[in-house]
C-alpha cells in the first residue's frame, strides 16, 4: 500500500497545475484508504499509510495556498479568507489551471 516515490521534495518547484493534481492524488489515496479501513480497522500499515497521505496532503495544501491561494472552501477561516475565495478568478477563468 506504500505510495510510490513522493514528491514532496518538489512541491515548491511544482506548477499549479503540477500540485493541484498531487493534491487529487493524496486525496484519492486517502479515500481509498479509509474504504480499506472501514473493513479493515486493525490493519498498521493501511492506517500508517493513511496518516502519511494525510500529512503529505496537508503539506501540498499549504504549498498551494502560500503560492496560488485558496484551492478549497473547507480552508476559509477568516472572514478576509471569504472575500479573497471570492474575487479569485474560478477554476475555468485560470490560464494554468
Amino acid at each position: 500500500m506504500a505510495m510510490k516515490d513522493s514528491p514532496m521534495r518538489r512541491l515548491d518547484s511544482m506548477g499549479r497545475s503540477e500540485l493541484a493534481q498531487w493534491i487529487r492524488q493524496l486525496q484519492f489515496t486517502m479515500r481509498d484508504l479509509a474504504l480499506y479501513l472501514d473493513t479493515h480497522p486493525d490493519d498498521p500499515n493501511a492506517h500508517r499509510c493513511y496518516l502519511d497521505a494525510l500529512a503529505k496532503w496537508k503539506q501540498a495544501l499549504e504549498v498551494y495556498h502560500d503560492r496560488f491561494g485558496i484551492q478549497f472552501q473547507e480552508q476559509l477561516c477568516e472572514k478576509t479568507d471569504w472575500q479573497a475565495w471570492s474575487s479569485t478568478p474560478w477554476p475555468w477563468e485560470k490560464e494554468d489551471n
